[in-house]
């Protein structure tokens, strides 16, 4: 975590093609792997993440993960 930026690691799921990445409730990007960087923030704001794995026709859904950036909001 930084000021502008949020290294994210979640437990890859079994056969899982694809994961997406959710910020804030909005489709952010997707990801082939277990990590994603998000350098697209904003300092002193809290973000809320969700992760969606892609197996097969089904989509497993993560718990929201709430985060707030360092430094001072504008």
């Amino acid at each position: 975590m930084t000021d502008t930026s949020a290294d994210l690691y979640w437990n890859a799921v079994p056969n899982a093609t694809t994961y997406q990445i959710f910020k804030n409730g909005v489709f952010d990007v997707s990801s082939s792997n277990a990590h994603e960087l998000d350098r697209s923030l904003t300092a002193g704001t809290s973000y809320t993440f969700v992760v969606k794995a892609e197996v097969g026709t089904n989509y497993y859904e993560s718990e929201p993960l709430t985060v707030t950036t360092t430094g001072t909001a504008l």
